[in-house]
């Protein structure tokens, strides 16, 4: 922050604790939640919701604009109400939960923050989003020292999400110096990739999902994963994501297959239904790489998914984790089992004509 004075992580009142900042969202009657429009637009909503073990809840419904906006991008920002003592969540990704307990457990926390008598109808997860967000990272400063308590605290991504490791970003002022380690951090952050795939495992063992990490040579396409796993290519799945009216929808079909737009249209009934560009599953799935989206639409911004039959005549199958050089193998019936799937023919067969469909 060039010109506001902000001093070294030794001067003023010092760095903040977690402790510090972890109170101020557990407290926090109100919440603006921050999402951006397909177009890039951003657009702010007050919300309710409350802050638990590491992680903020919020409850939308599936038709508001802030809920619409994560499902085609799900990062976001949330802010405590109070601008004195603030604290600012980036989200990772944020997830819309369908899971019985955990919905239950969110609904008891909110009806006793907020003293309200709300069934659990109100989390009906065909009419309303309940949404988890978990930090990337979070800001706080106290303004009685306004130069001098600003930190930043960064998260990793192990499966203790409160251990935060930190960092302070501090301003030279004259050099720009961007971000100086704490001597007490020795964390670094993982290789991008890395990341990726450790995403797609914590959810799914979160989900109590069992599965077998595979790692592999990069490759480009599902066949060409199939070959480098030295396994048969109709048990690997690839998962294309569909633009339609409001958002997206993942189309999952074995990788042997071709796609058939028009029995996809039916499927979603959206006759404008139609491939996402490249330039749009960068900017929606940036954690993502090109050509290896997970079938995990919990994952991704609480996308339906959209699963042609084929696909559940293998018992199990293997799919990309988000990487080129990383796939998982799992149980078919356990990798859909918290995912709002719908089946239907989604493939062109060989006695059609030959029209060309991704591959």
């Amino acid at each position: 922050m060039p010109g506001y004075g902000i001093v070294g992580p030794a001067q003023g009142s010092g760095l903040l604790p977690w402790s510090w900042a972890e109170q101020r969202p557990v407290a926090s009657r109100n919440y603006w939640v921050a999402t951006s429009w397909p177009d890039g637009r951003p657009h702010a909503m007050p919300v309710w919701g409350l802050w638990d073990a590491g992680v903020f809840w919020f409850s939308s419904s599936r038709r508001s604009r802030k809920a619409r906006n994560l499902t085609i991008d799900p990062r976001c920002v949330v802010t405590t109400g109070d601008a004195v003592e603030p604290v600012v969540v980036e989200g990772r990704l944020a997830e819309v939960v369908a899971d019985p307990e955990a919905l239950a457990r969110m609904l008891a926390l909110e009806n006793a923050k907020y003293q309200t008598d709300y069934s659990i109808e109100l989390l009906d997860p065909a009419v309303n989003a309940t949404i988890r967000v978990r930090p990337r990272w979070a800001f706080g400063l106290a303004e009685g020292d306004f130069t001098g308590s600003p930190t930043r605290w960064i998260f990793g991504s192990s499966k203790s999400e409160s251990s935060a490791w930190l960092r302070r970003q501090v301003d030279s002022g004259a050099t720009g110096t961007p971000i100086i380690p704490m001597g007490w951090v020795e964390r670094r952050v993982r290789e991008e990739g890395a990341r990726v795939t450790t995403g797609v495992r914590e959810h799914l063992e979160r989900q109590g999902v069992r599965f077998e990490p595979i790692a592999h040579k990069q490759t480009y396409t599902s066949i060409a994963e199939a070959r480098a796993l030295g396994i048969d290519a109709a048990e690997v799945i690839k998962t294309i994501a569909v633009r339609i009216a409001g958002g997206y929808v993942l189309v999952v079909v074995p990788s042997t297959c071709r796609l058939d737009m028009h029995l996809v249209q039916d499927a979603v009934d959206d006759r404008h239904a139609r491939l996402a560009t490249e330039a749009e599953l960068q900017h929606s799935f940036p954690d993502v790489e090109l050509g290896a989206l997970p079938p995990l639409g919990s994952l991704l911004g609480g996308a339906p998914v959209y699963v042609d039959p084929e696909v559940f005549q293998h018992d199990t199958v293997v799919f990309a984790a988000g990487s080129r050089t990383e796939s998982v193998k799992v149980r078919t019936a356990d990798l859909f089992q918290h995912e709002q799937v719908t089946t239907a023919p989604l493939i062109k067969h060989a006695d059609e004509d030959e029209k060309e469909w991704p591959r």
